[in-house]
């Protein structure tokens, strides 16, 4: 079984519109493994998914959701632009990361949500389980707030992606994963905080496949 090896991640998307587009790291080849997630501040509105992407999660409270897309990446994924199209004018977190070493067919081995619906600044990943020695596990926060500046990870999390929007309504948005392979078992159960409080969060912990 191949470890998989964090590649690389794009700064992510941060904007009020009917569309949000990031573009896939340049150092993505062909096998690697994509990951989309994109937040928004309000849980009835559409959002697509992208050509090619296939969605594995949405999870949802009233005012957010966050949906999660995956991908085997090929060689015409390197430095591409991705866009969601939203049923309406909402303010959006998009966020594309790549790992190498993971499944040919199915990178994504799980996807577990969480939701908060109280105003409050420290947010726990659900647990979940690794089942693969091999696998790697991402976490994932996403805020919803009108003045939310930082995000502070958990210990022995290595930052991939962190967000910050503007303005009321603003989404932020922080990625982790362990650096390295997770051991089986139980995974996530991990807080990560901001610094002011927020009205909804989503949090999701994601097991990747590793390759065979």
């Amino acid at each position: 079984i191949n470890a998989n090896q964090t590649i690389t991640y794009t700064p992510n998307s941060n904007a009020n519109g009917t569309t949000s587009t990031v573009t896939v790291p340049a150092a993505v080849q062909a096998g690697d493994g994509l990951v989309l997630t994109a937040t928004v501040n309000a849980d009835t509105v559409t959002v697509s998914d992208p050509a090619g992407w296939t969605r594995v999660n949405r999870t949802s409270t009233t005012g957010i959701q966050t949906v999660v897309w995956s991908k085997v990446a090929t060689a015409a994924d390197a430095s591409g632009a991705v866009s969601v199209t939203l049923g309406g004018t909402v303010k959006t977190s998009l966020t594309v990361a790549a790992w190498s070493g993971t499944s040919a067919t199915t990178p994504v081995a799980s996807v577990t949500g969480a939701v908060d619906t109280t105003s409050k600044t420290a947010h726990t990943t659900p647990t979940a389980t690794v089942a693969t020695p091999g696998s790697w596990v991402l976490s994932y926060w996403a805020d919803k707030s009108s003045s939310t500046t930082a995000w502070t990870a958990p210990a022995g999390q290595s930052v991939r992606n962190v967000s910050i929007g503007a303005s009321s309504g603003r989404i932020t948005s922080l990625l982790t994963d362990g650096g390295g392979v997770a051991p089986t078992g139980a995974a996530g159960g991990l807080t990560a905080t901001t610094d002011l409080a927020g009205t909804k969060a989503t949090m999701l912990t994601v097991v990747l496949n590793p390759a065979s």
